[in-house]
């Protein structure tokens, strides 16, 4: 019988970034957003001094070293990794260079598998590839063959003193690579007892899935705060007061009547979507409103 593969140590449970409500239609959600994957380095190292009496000192941010008390150059910064007993051991040029891999420069193909397979969480730093002098027709060649079968190509590669997974897949008229973020860098995430919704509920919320169901163009979205930001600094530079943005229309309340809401969203995309192919300004703005009558009047209601 085959022994069972170690597990590997995960993350602790990741931290909170951001807390707010998603806006499922009329229905309010809260929600956390959780650190999904966090890089680990391989090693650091500590900047160093050597002091004419052999002593080696960990440097302050000033570069100054506590030791022999001297302001030091570019040059005389060393690198050291603590000693268990105290002080430090230095690293040199050398001792690093001994570290390097074949991957270092060579990126060798281990396998082809289909981009589903890998989870987007997983993906860390994106990449362009493009040829070197020489490389063009075999570049060509493997991008050519990645498309047509439908696959991307695993290897490996050495850089920023690390060792990383390495995801090569065609992109537009030529190829990009992604590093990838090891098992032991993504945290276990424990989510709540799952609250079960009605089969009516279920339907619905297909409904109004299916009412936005659209195609995805990242020319359609925008950074608002960078604009807001910039439009807050000019006020400000204008010794304007800055106002404050409008409140957003009421929504339903948290715990409210989940049925109704799903309902009511479904009714105001369609509705909605009437206007906007029969009166497109006018019409538009009264859905708005109605929108946000609706909305109120199920906060009252709850």
């Amino acid at each position: 019988m085959a022994s069972k593969k170690a597990s590997t140590p995960k993350l602790n449970q990741p931290h909170t970034g951001w807390t707010g409500v998603i806006s499922f239609g009329m229905i309010p959600v809260p929600c956390k957003l959780h650190t999904g994957t966090r890089s680990r380095s391989a090693i650091s190292f500590n900047q160093v001094h050597q002091c004419a009496d052999g002593t080696i000192a960990k440097t302050n941010q000033l570069n100054k070293c506590p030791h022999c008390e001297t302001l030091l150059t570019r040059g005389e910064l060393l690198k050291g990794v603590p000693k268990p007993d105290g002080g430090f051991v230095l690293i040199t040029k050398d001792d690093i260079d001994a570290c390097k891999l074949p991957t270092d420069s060579e990126i060798v193909i281990e396998k082809f598998v289909k981009l589903a397979e890998i989870d987007p969480m997983l993906f860390e730093s994106n990449y362009f590839l493009s040829p070197n002098t020489g490389g063009e027709r075999g570049w060509n060649l493997m991008r050519l063959a990645l498309l047509k079968g439908g696959y991307a190509a695993i290897g490996r590669v050495a850089m920023y003193q690390r060792e990383h997974v390495l995801v090569i897949r065609p992109f537009e008229n030529g190829l990009m690579a992604h590093t990838l973020f090891y098992e032991t860098e993504v945290p276990e995430m424990e989510y709540p007892a799952a609250q079960e919704p009605s089969e009516v509920e279920l339907e619905i919320a297909g409904q109004l899935m299916a009412a936005q169901i659209g195609q995805f163009d990242l020319s359609e979205y925008h950074d608002n705060y960078a604009d807001a930001a910039q439009q807050m600094v000019a006020q400000k530079l204008a010794g304007n007061v800055v106002e404050m943005p409008t409140a957003a229309p009421a929504k339903a309340e948290v715990g409210g009547d989940l049925l109704a809401a799903l309902r009511a969203s479904v009714a105001a995309i369609e509705a909605k979507k009437q206007a906007v192919a029969t009166q497109p300004i006018a019409a538009v703005a009264d859905v708005a409103a109605a929108e946000a009558i609706i909305a109120s009047q199920m906060v009252g209601a709850a």
